[in-house]
């Protein structure tokens, strides 16, 4: 068992309590273990943010809206996670660390090694496997249809809450959830159902543009040339130990 964890928010819901440093990152510790203890876990990765990110290229101003500001510990628990976790994490480069999260599950499904992925975001309910939030504790499984449901949802309706992405004008949760129940009533795949719905909304030209920019920034990444081997290589020294 191998524990997938979605670093960050874990490092800035520590980081932003009003204590001392050592008593943040003892938090921090105390907490992974806390994870590892209860799945009884052979091994854990932790994916932490890098620089720089593919997405840009589909949309300049991919989460430029969001804070520079983090809280005053912010840095030092990263520079912790980085010294003292040294050989258990990883640096997302030019990807998301909700992609390196996909990617690694992906791997850990094709060596059929038992993975959960431990994260809050919903980005990540993409992710087919087990799953736990370590915020609401509550542990689920994502299967293959519910995986393209909801990747499907997210472009329908976009993400203005974090990325900014546009969907289409019009519609929120409940047509998007009657477009994606009709489309399966009357066998169609969800995305020949998302892909119309663009098109039906806009030009042809402009909806296919639009429907791939947004798949393209949405699609969490299952393999991606530039680290698969790096990420296949991380893993296997991780079992080997």
């Amino acid at each position: 068992m191998i524990l997938i964890i979605d670093t960050d928010t874990i490092i800035y819901s520590i980081a932003v309590l009003d204590l001392d440093l050592k008593s943040v990152i003892e938090i921090f510790d105390k907490k992974i273990k806390g994870l590892v203890d209860k799945f009884k876990a052979d091994n854990y990765i932790l994916v932490i943010e890098g620089n720089r990110n593919f997405r840009n290229k589909f949309d300049p101003n991919y989460k430029k809206h969001r804070s520079t500001n983090k809280p005053i510990h912010y840095k030092a628990l990263r520079h912790h996670v980085q010294k003292q976790y040294k050989l258990n994490h990883h640096l997302s480069i030019n990807v998301e660390t909700d992609d390196v999260c996909s990617i690694l599950a992906n791997i850990c499904l094709e060596k059929n090694i038992q993975c959960v992925i431990i994260h809050t975001d919903k980005d990540l309910n993409q992710i087919v496997g087990q799953h736990y939030n370590p915020k609401t504790k509550e542990e689920y499984y994502i299967d293959e249809n519910n995986s393209k449901y909801l990747l499907c949802l997210q472009i329908l309706m976009g993400d203005p809450t974090d990325s900014k992405i546009t969907g289409i004008s019009g519609i929120g949760k409940t047509k998007a959830f009657n477009i994606l129940n009709n489309a399966l009533d009357n066998n169609v795949e969800y995305m020949t159902a998302v892909f119309d719905e663009f098109i039906k909304k806009y030009s042809y030209d402009i909806g296919v543009e639009r429907f791939y920019n947004s798949f393209n920034i949405i699609k969490l990444l299952t393999n991606y040339s530039k680290i698969d081997k790096k990420l296949i290589k991380f893993l296997d020294g991780l079992q080997s130990t």
